[in-house]
């Protein structure tokens, strides 16, 4: 996908024109971020979305793991979960009724026999992830579910609908997608 398909997957979500002045300004995901608030008119950086999930996440993760401490958002999301616990991750998901992304398991089966097949690893460290960009992930995998499109209202849900947006169709871990992240040197995006 290059960029020019990624700008009008954005512009048909957001229901805005991003004229070439702007797309000229666009490095980073922050970079998009910042032109969409400046085409819709968004200042806030509210994150109430982050809140109500880590919450409904935060709950079922001492629930399911049995863990009596309190989850913040800084914590490493490797102190409550490890990638090959896939099980915990589905009963994740079925209590809070949103997808989980698993870590570095995205992808068709065909395509992850070819990940094997060249020694594909993701391009993040799951000890270094937090519990927010755990969070993060879990929105943005639920974007359609979660953002309305004519309803936004702050920064972060712009975010979020982007990095669901870069994920769904680049094919790559919602993991690796963060606002410092090129499209072009990170993303894999011409």
């Amino acid at each position: 996908m290059d960029s020019v398909e990624l700008l009008m997957e954005t512009e048909n979500f957001f229901k805005i024109s991003i004229s070439n002045e702007q797309a000229g300004k666009v490095y980073t995901v922050q970079n998009l971020v910042d032109v969409i608030a400046e085409c819709l008119k968004i200042v806030s950086h509210e994150k109430g979305l982050q809140k109500e999930i880590f919450l409904r996440f935060a709950n079922t993760l001492r629930e399911v793991k049995n863990i009596q401490s309190e989850i913040q958002l800084s914590d490493k999301i490797s102190n409550y979960l490890q990638v090959e616990e896939f099980t915990f991750f589905k009963e994740i998901a079925d209590k809070i009724k949103l997808g989980i992304p698993c870590p570095s398991k995205s992808g068709t089966d065909m395509l992850n026999k070819f990940k094997k097949l060249i020694h594909w690893a993701p391009n993040y460290d799951w000890e270094q992830l937090t519990v927010e960009d755990f969070v993060n992930a879990i929105c943005a995998k639920n974007y359609i579910l979660l953002i309305q499109p004519g309803n936004i209202k702050t920064q972060y849900e712009i975010y979020i609908a982007v990095q669901g947006i870069t994920a769904e169709k680049l094919g790559i871990d919602y993991f690796e997608i963060a606002p410092d992240k090129s499209f072009t040197n990170d993303l894999g995006i011409d």
